[in-house]
């Protein structure tokens, strides 16, 4: 019988980590990935001659940065600081343009079973700090851990004694205002709903980047008095009950998964 033939696909890996940054005379930047990377881009160099809009090359120049580069290696595809503290707003999360943002399903293999999981990113601006930061997004990964309580509403699922997941969620969503108009009617996918109330609440907050990713997060007391955008719902918030904004977490017995 017929079979057709099979075209063999390779992934590869765009080369990212710690790189020094040099503005050359050209006007190109020179990009030389550190030693200490833990991969095979270590100690390589590369010209590149494109970069995001919010990029000035010459307050990049001479310093550390985490970069990744696009697929012909000829350009910056994401950019973020080494390390730091940072003041941020959430904004968007990820997604198609065009599409509403969808939460992925994720996979591994764990002690030889396959571990399922779905998560969402949210691209977070840096708003204030060092100059040359200013307008750098960086991505924050989450898990999707939501299912629905018995009144219709959305609650926090995977949610036990050795819970790490669950609690950060709840914790990056209290921060950014995503519970502070009550709760929310469960749906398969309530991220549009979440988008929309964190943007219009436009939160700022602080954060700690570590290895050019976000290892911390703090509220910004400024943001919490002066920053927050009222809603147009008629809802009187003096009657609000503060035990009815954010949803109630669902007890799960512990696994040998880290969810």
């Amino acid at each position: 019988m017929y079979q057709p033939k099979r075209r063999s696909v390779e992934f590869k890996e765009n080369p990212s980590g710690a790189a020094i940054a040099q503005l050359l005379k050209d006007g190109n930047l020179g990009i030389k990935f550190s030693e200490s990377n833990e991969n095979e881009f270590a100690g390589k160099k590369y010209r590149i001659s494109a970069w995001p809009e919010y990029v000035n090359p010459q307050k990049l120049s001479g310093r550390t940065w985490y970069i990744r580069l696009d697929n012909d290696n000829k350009g910056i595809y994401s950019i973020a600081p080494q390390s730091g503290m940072f003041t941020g707003r959430v904004q968007r999360f990820t997604s198609q343009e065009g599409v509403p943002p969808t939460p992925k399903l994720k996979e591994y293999t764990y002690e030889g079973r396959l571990v399922q999981y779905y998560q969402f990113v949210v691209l977070i601006e840096i708003v204030d700090g060092d100059d040359a930061c200013v307008g750098m997004t960086i991505p924050y990964v989450l898990r999707y851990n939501f299912g629905e309580d018995a009144e219709g509403n959305t609650e926090y699922t995977f949610w036990g004694k050795n819970s790490k997941h669950s609690p950060r969620l709840h914790e990056f969503l209290s921060l950014v205002g995503a519970w502070d108009n009550g709760a929310i009617k469960f749906s398969d996918n309530i991220l549009p709903e979440l988008q929309r109330r964190i943007l219009k609440a436009a939160k700022t907050f602080k954060f700690v980047i570590k290895d050019g990713w976000i290892d911390t997060l703090y509220a910004d007391q400024v943001s919490e008095v002066s920053e927050v955008a009222p809603w147009d719902d008629e809802e009187d918030w003096d009657n609000l009950d503060p035990t009815e904004t954010s949803p109630k977490p669902v007890e799960t017995e512990s696994t040998e998964f880290d969810w």
